[in-house]
């Protein structure tokens, strides 16, 4: 199952580099999408839940690849864009052990790779558009992250989602107005987005503390302070 996995995840990544070796023709993009949307849905299982990762590591794919032009980084792009598939597969399919933990590492992998996009492209074009983008990607991949995280019991989970979309995509609008390099941008966006993400899935656990709070809060402001100082400010 693995090995049929890893040839998925290849070919995968075959298709986008025909995608921009055809410099995104329509037939070789519709080629990509239907090819990557069989081979997601076969076997048909767990098809649903997974699929808003699976929907947003298709998009990105196709901006990423649009945004290189750099031979090596664009081969790079395209490798992790597998392995990014490869993971959806294999927590679709059951292959992956400790399923959680692989399932939150996907979670950062596309935040991070959307907040990259966003600050790369000039984040304060197009604000309105590129907010709701944000809000509504957040809203999808945590909706989808608590439910594989969270027990269904747990009560008001669906606001919990909405709550912490909403701050996600205000704080990343204060951060566009900041005038450093779109990776330290990109970097300090998904230690804020994570932080939030873990204190809500601990307050929803019943396991949340206040020392834990300070120390995650702690770590997370010096990290941020390391980055700010040294960042190159062009203001």
């Amino acid at each position: 199952m693995s090995l049929s996995l890893i040839g998925k995840a290849l070919l995968f990544g075959g298709l986008l580099l025909l995608v921009k070796v055809s410099a995104f023709s329509w037939g070789s993009v519709v080629l990509f999408l239907a090819v990557s949307l069989f081979l997601y849905g076969q076997p048909i299982f767990n098809t649903f839940v997974f699929l808003s990762s699976f929907f947003v590591s298709l998009l990105l794919s196709l901006v990423i690849i649009a945004e290189i032009d750099n031979s090596f980084w664009l081969s790079l792009a395209i490798i992790l864009m597998g392995f990014v598939f490869y993971i959806i597969l294999g927590l679709k399919n059951l292959v992956l052990i400790r399923r959680k933990e692989w399932h939150y590492f996907l979670q950062v992998i596309l935040f991070y790779l959307l907040f990259l996009i966003l600050f790369f492209s000039n984040a304060l074009d197009f604000e309105v558009i590129k907010i709701s983008a944000i809000f509504l990607i957040s809203l999808l991949l945590i909706k989808e992250l608590f439910g594989t995280q969270l027990p269904k019991t747990v009560g008001r989970r669906l606001l919990f989602v909405w709550l912490d979309s909403l701050l996600i995509s205000q704080f990343i609008w204060f951060l566009s107005l900041w005038p450093i390099g779109f990776i330290s941008l990109a970097t300090i966006s998904i230690l804020m987005t994570f932080l939030l993400i873990d204190i809500t899935l601990r307050y929803c656990q019943d396991n949340f503390n206040r020392r834990w709070l300070w120390e995650r809060a702690l770590i997370s402001s010096l990290l941020v302070t390391i980055i700010c100082l040294t960042s190159r400010w062009s203001l």
